[in-house]
């Protein structure tokens, strides 16, 4: 998939000029309040058109100085922070309003655990409810690309939990193109690394989480949202009687992180979030400490600012004391220092180190 967008819009309070082209199957649109996320998506959907403007999707043009392709002709599923559903439908209804074929209408029901709800009308829904039910409308258009306007936005805490299997399971097993705009960076980190960045209606940043922290105007912008490092482990076994659960990094069988009880069986896979500041580094294993997590890594790269330093490390290069130069898949940690820290330490690019945090600084997104 790729969507290449040139747009200028005018607003009273508000202009957005921004240009870029996407080409991964989820690209994360982040930033703060007001930046133009919601206005970006309406444009490339064509609710909203721009003052001056061009949009391809898979080198289709719809909409340039010339064309303007109308919503409805664009093959686009979009879901709204509300859901938008019809009130006076059922869930049934609701579901095959606009369906075009390409899923059978019991492939996304049962993609999306919808059996339960059909004979319902929105307003004896959930939240969580309602959006999968979006969500299933959406997919059901057959839509080359599917835009997510802050779709978690009105959920809280639980019911986001409840939603974040279900787009991950939509994108592993429908493959379609996705554009997630959200202000939670652990949310959007769940589904890509792959951001593009707002603020003030232009575009300050896009690649990976971790080549953007090296940016320092979408450093500072990620500082004032909240740093995390989100990751994928799978559950290797429980012990119960100390209240813990093991853990294997993705691609990583050989080691082992220790968490708080988890209630997901052996082999399940799931999302942690990892503060950078809850990450100490040390050059050696520590014994008698009460920290379980010791991780051998080695430092990829230091950002260091006047007050604080971010230093990124890869946990899986190579086995410390190891002089084979053999490779294998690393887990990337960013950790958040002071610059004293680091200069005391003596820290520097391509050296060893160990990576420490508690059990319990590991918070389940599951």
């Amino acid at each position: 998939m790729t969507v290449s967008f040139r747009f200028t819009c005018n607003r009273k309070a508000f202009q957005l000029q921004i240009a870029a082209s996407l080409n991964t199957q989820v690209t994360g649109v982040f930033g703060p309040s007001g930046a133009g996320k919601s206005t970006l998506l309406h444009l490339i959907a064509g609710i909203e058109k721009p003052d001056h403007g061009e949009l391809t999707l898979n080198g289709q043009v719809l909409m340039n100085d010339r064309i303007h392709v109308p919503v409805h002709q664009r093959k686009m599923g979009v879901v709204f922070q509300d859901g938008r559903l019809f009130p006076h439908l059922t869930v049934t209804q609701n579901l095959r309003y606009g369906m075009a074929g390409d899923f059978s209408f019991q492939e996304i029901v049962s993609l999306l655990e919808l059996e339960s709800l059909l004979t319902k009308r929105p307003i004896a829904l959930s939240g969580g409810e309602r959006q999968r039910v979006a969500l299933g409308r959406a997919l059901l258009r057959s839509p080359d690309l599917l835009l997510l306007d802050e779709p978690m936005a009105a959920l809280d805490r639980g019911l986001k939990r409840q939603i974040l299997p279900f787009l991950r399971r939509v994108k592993q097993e429908t493959q379609i193109p996705m554009i997630h705009v959200s202000h939670d960076l652990g949310e959007i980190l769940q589904l890509t690394d792959q951001l593009l960045v707002l603020r003030d209606g232009k575009a300050v940043g896009q690649g990976s989480f971790l080549e953007l922290v090296r940016n320092q105007e979408v450093r500072e912008l990620f500082h004032d949202l909240g740093l995390l490092n989100v990751l994928p482990l799978t559950v290797a076994s429980h012990k119960e009687e100390e209240g813990i659960t093991l853990f294997h990094p993705e691609g990583q069988e050989q080691e082992t992180w220790v968490g708080p009880q988890h209630p997901s069986p052996p082999g399940s896979k799931i999302f942690t979030a990892l503060r950078p500041e809850d990450i100490a580094l040390v050059d050696r294993p520590v014994s008698n400490i009460s920290i379980r997590n010791q991780i051998p890594g080695v430092i990829e790269d230091l950002i260091i600012s006047d007050h604080k330093a971010l230093c990124i490390l890869n946990t899986g290069p190579k086995s410390l004391g190891e002089t084979s130069e053999r490779t294998r898949p690393g887990v990337k940690l960013l950790a958040e220092l002071t610059p004293n820290a680091i200069h005391g330490m003596g820290l520097e690019k391509g050296q060893e180190i160990w990576c420490m945090f508690k059990a319990h600084a590991l918070n389940y997104l599951d």
